[in-house]
């Protein structure tokens, strides 16, 4: 869950989590460059020329993978070629030297590398560049898959140590320049398909021409925008050893990009892996599984194709894995110096926030270019790292931009609390080191327990980054095996919870960084824990299957049951149960789905989703289920500590309870996680402000508007908490700069206007309140506070008739009565007003006028009389000019009536009255759609982020996926 949801609700939360436990510190884990002493002696060759062809500058590719099934992994690397200078077109670069040879390296158990590439027929052909691993044929060997500069080459694991080029066989035919390649089981046949992705329309006569500047030394690689993009390929195994080309019919090969690195994910939890391709200086590509058998590119709609303001940048590797720990794989891709690392935080329903600036990847990633990368547990302390392999495009870079270099040091970024910090510092004397980096690959070689890293480099030998200390904390890996699933088990989903409640989430995959290939096993760091309750695993076929109570500090090797035990059958009911209560929620049978979550969560206590969902529909029911929503919410942060979700609903709870400050503490933990997201620091002014803690709201505002966004709410806000810190000068510059770009908003015309009356510009303020009842003529207040500049006047006559006014609108409209009570001929009537201003003090409630007619406008509506109801909702409004649901309800008759424009209007009215009715957020961001306003999508956001529960009948008041 990372949307801020639904804000429904109430009671305290007190220290429920628990006494702070400390355990010793663990020493500091370090990389050690171990090639040499490893013997993994390797040397890409780009066989650079004067021509500076661009292949020579993007090769790589690395692989881990254990090719002889003996348990430990071995290396794979991809080699270049000899390039004639110039290379004639047409003409193959020669592989044949043995140093252009790929190489495969068998691990000897004992810290040490054997170089079998002649017995395993792995010389190659061609201008390598990447790496697949994967077992297509299902017999039980990891197979390669090599992208070349001149098509892609599959080799056949024979299962003897020897391999086989069975492209033509397997009908794998590809052409042009192939740079990633990724194996996995798009239609959950059983067997993996292959995508192979492909830079641009690329030759040695084109690529040829001359780049940079005409001077000694000048001579560059061209940019990629030179040349056209290409399309990508999509292979679907037939099961028996062959493939067929789908790539139009499956829509994959219908956009054209510059691609690079690629990897899978299901990104919106609909059980069909999805396809993300990195793309150099083009919009990215996010390729939806639809379950049919076709692709739906849907970056610009999720928010990947770009960055936040709209730009392109140089995608190259990529990762697409759970960092922020909440089960919704994020998205990190390398580009180059300037444009920023970019991280993709998916937070729910589809969408992603563009979150590298926030989170300080942009600034820590500044003035590198990046190639491969991985997230994984570098120190096991159940946290995540990212591993970045840097080194500019350009082997002259200093030349043209002397503050750049083309050799650059890897870089070791820690993720916590939502924050990215380079740790490079301490982890090792290999990150003050200079390389030409490219390919990167990830996994536990030495099966100590701990991560190791394998990297290509363009002007040096290759480097093995041994984790040294890693194992120091507790740890298990997953070596998992498929049956009806494929057997590597790619796309297999899995959740760790620890014996202390921490839950984990990894997939199952190979593919990623920069051209390369990783271990297929998954890796969990368990920090201080020795024990592990449960590992569930959801395998690609839909089995279900649960590890109960597994050891730690070891490889565990799961292979794929066909029908689930006992306990994994109960928890399958709750998952049932759930799925129904999320049915029966969107029937609008509330009290039907409670009963059915509490089923689920009574069948399996760690079920997040139903726990979430309980607590809901219990905190809509009022303050009757305050109480036992505010357990539930516990129990999700208990699962998920980070949840951002719960923490705001708990905000909420306890605000609705009356508990302000700590309201404002637990808002503030959830900014803490996401920071990025500027609606909560809106929603944290707003709580500040509501709590008397003025300053801090200033800052909170402050801090919302500084994302560059259009943020009324925020400007609003801001305005307001300065009026309650008499800083009315302040005030009034925000309020009147708010004022210019929303003229249409009554509320921010009469709070100007007030803040102007507070500064004695008693004129300018008459102006601003005549405007808001312009606007919105029914609003009392504005005529109570015409009424006061009257009677400030000596104008007591005019004075009265406002005040008169604002009463006949809002009999209780106290000041209005105040000032008629001053400005009184007689003492009879004065003190009959004095009168009835206390009776309202000492009974002041909502108006049962207004909540009668609008019940009543509901009613109507229900039986489909929308003029009824809309006459009903106005009345309800007028009788209560700050009842926001009267003015939410008004909206919605609008809507259907096709009123769009006046619409918007109202559903705004009911965000300034309510700022936390979703429904109002919902009803403005779908308006907003249909007039095809840019804004739509900021207020959508907004309502991933307030309570779901609280929205249009039929609508979702559940989650399925979390």
């Amino acid at each position: 869950m990372k949307s801020a949801a639904n804000l429904v609700l109430a009671v305290a939360v007190g220290t429920t989590a628990g006494v702070l436990q400390t355990h010793a510190p663990v020493p500091t884990v370090k990389f050690i460059d171990a090639a040499p002493a490893a013997g993994l002696n390797f040397r890409f060759r780009n066989s650079a020329t004067s021509r500076k062809y661009l292949i020579e500058t993007m090769g790589g590719g690395v692989a881990i993978f254990d090719y002889d099934n003996d348990g430990w992994p071995d290396v794979f690397f991809v080699n270049g070629a000899a390039l004639k200078d110039p290379q004639p077109g047409g003409e193959r670069p020669d592989k044949s030297t043995p140093d252009f040879w790929n190489r495969l390296f068998r691990n000897n158990h004992d810290g040490t590398f054997a170089d079998v590439t002649s017995k395993a027929g792995l010389k190659g052909s061609g201008y390598g560049m990447g790496v697949a691993t994967g077992d297509y044929d299902n017999n039980g060997f990891t197979d390669l898959l090599i992208t070349t500069f001149g098509g892609a080459i599959l080799y056949k694991n024979n299962g003897d140590g020897t391999f086989t080029d069975v492209t033509a066989q397997s009908h794998i035919k590809t052409s042009g320049w192939t740079t990633g390649a990724g194996f996995f089981d798009y239609n959950k046949d059983g067997c993996l398909d292959l995508v192979v992705s492909r830079y641009m329309e690329w030759d040695f006569g084109k690529g040829g021409a001359f780049c940079g500047l005409n001077i000694p030394g000048g001579r560059a690689y061209c940019h990629p925008d030179e040349f056209e993009p290409a399309s990508n390929y999509l292979f679907r195994s037939n099961c028996d050893g062959t493939f067929a080309d789908v790539s139009e019919a499956s829509r994959i090969g219908s956009a054209k990009g510059k691609a690079l690195g690629l990897a899978f994910g299901d990104y919106n939890n609909d059980g069909w892996l999805d396809l993300y391709i990195a793309n150099d200086s083009m919009p990215q590509m996010l390729f939806r599984n639809n379950g049919d058998g076709t692709f739906t590119d849907v970056a610009l709609l999720a928010g990947v194709a770009y960055t936040e303001d709209g730009k392109n940048f140089s995608g190259m590797g990529t990762v697409f894995a759970d960092i922020d720990r909440d089960g919704l794989p994020d998205i990190l891709t390398t580009a180059l110096p300037y444009e920023y690392y970019a991280f993709f935080r998916n937070i729910g329903k589809g969408q992603f926030n563009y979150a590298s600036v926030s989170t300080g990847l942009a600034i820590a990633t500044r003035p590198f270019s990046g190639w491969g990368i991985q997230s994984f547990d570098y120190d096991n302390d159940t946290g995540k790292e990212i591993f970045v392999a840097n080194g500019h495009v350009m082997d002259n870079i200093e030349f043209t931009q002397p503050h750049l270099r083309t050799l650059e040091p890897p870089l070791l970024l820690k993720y916590t609390a939502g924050k990215f910090t380079d740790i490079s510092a301490i982890a090792g004397d290999v990150f003050n080191q200079a390389w030409a980096a490219r390919g990167a690959a990830f996994g536990d070689l030495d099966n100590d327990g701990d991560i190791d890293i394998v990297v290509s480099d363009l002007h040096g030998p290759a480097h093995l980054l041994r984790n040294e200390g890693g194992h120091r904390n507790n740890w298990v890996g997953l070596d998992l095996r498929g049956t009806k699933s494929n057997h590597d088990a790619i796309g297999a989903q899995i959740r760790l919870t620890s014996a202390e409640g921490k839950v984990q989430y990894a997939m199952v995959s190979t593919a990623g960084s920069y051209l390369s290939a990783s271990d297929r096993r998954v890796h969990f760091g368990l920090g201080h824990e020795h024990a592990i309750r449960e590992i569930q695993i959801k395998w690609p076929s839909g089995i279900a299957q649960i590890v109960n109570g597994p050891e730690a500090n070891r490889i565990l090797k799961i292979r794929e049951t066909a029908e689930a035990p006992a306990p994994q059958r109960t928890k399958a009911r709750a998952q049932q149960k759930f799925e129904s209560g999320f049915s029966l929620a969107r029937e609008g049978k509330n009290s039907e789905a409670i009963e059915a979550f509490r089923k689920a969560v009574e069948l399996n206590p760690d079920l997040t989703e139903a726990h979430f969902s309980l607590a809901v529909l219990l905190a809509r029911q009022g303050k009757q289920g305050y109480a036992e929503a505010m357990q539930h919410f516990l129990e999700v942060l208990r699962l998920h500590p980070n949840d951002v979700d719960a923490l705001v609903n708990i905000s909420n709870l306890l605000e609705e309870g009356g508990d302000v400050n700590a309201s404002v503490t637990t808002m503030q933990k959830a900014v803490a996680l996401a920071s990025e997201q500027s609606e909560l620091y809106v929603m944290l002014g707003q709580k500040q402000d509501k709590a008397g803690h003025y300053p801090d709201a200033v800052e909170s505002f402050r801090k919302a508007l500084q994302s560059g966004r259009q943020l009324p709410r925020a400007k609003f806000g801001l305005g307001i908490a300065l009026k309650h810190l008499r800083r009315f000068d302040d005030a009034a510059q925000e309020l009147d700069a708010l004022a210019r770009t929303t003229p249409g908003d009554p509320l921010v015309h009469f709070e100007l206007g007030s803040v102007l009356e507070r500064q004695g510009r008693h004129p300018e303020a008459m102006a601003h309140f005549e405007e808001a009842l312009r606007l919105q003529p029914n609003m009392p207040e504005a005529y109570a506070e015409i009424g006061r500049l009257y009677r400030a006047q000596g104008r007591q006559q005019e004075a009265n008739a406002a005040f008169r006014k604002a009463i006949e609108m809002k009999p209780d409209q106290v000041s209005a009565l105040y000032g008629l009570a001053r400005g009184a001929k007689d003492q009879q009537s004065s003190n009959a007003l004095f009168a009835m201003i206390r009776e309202l003090k000492a009974h002041s409630a909502e108006s049962s006028q207004a909540n009668d007619l609008n019940t009543q406008g509901v009613r109507y509506m229900a039986d489909g009389h929308l003029d009824d109801a809309l006459n009903a909702f106005r009345s309800a409004l007028k009788s209560d000019p700050k009842f926001a649901l009267a003015a939410y309800n008004v909206g919605v008759v609008l809507t259907q009536k096709g009123a769009m424009g006046e619409a918007a209007e109202m559903f705004r009215t009911a965000i300034r009255l309510r700022p936390g009715l979703s429904a109002a957020h919902l009803g403005l961001g779908l308006v907003l759609k249909l007039l095809d306003d840019p804004a739509a999508d900021a207020e959508l956001r907004t309502v991933r982020m307030l309570d779901e529960v609280q929205r249009e009948p039929n609508a979702s008041e559940a989650r399925p996926n979390r």
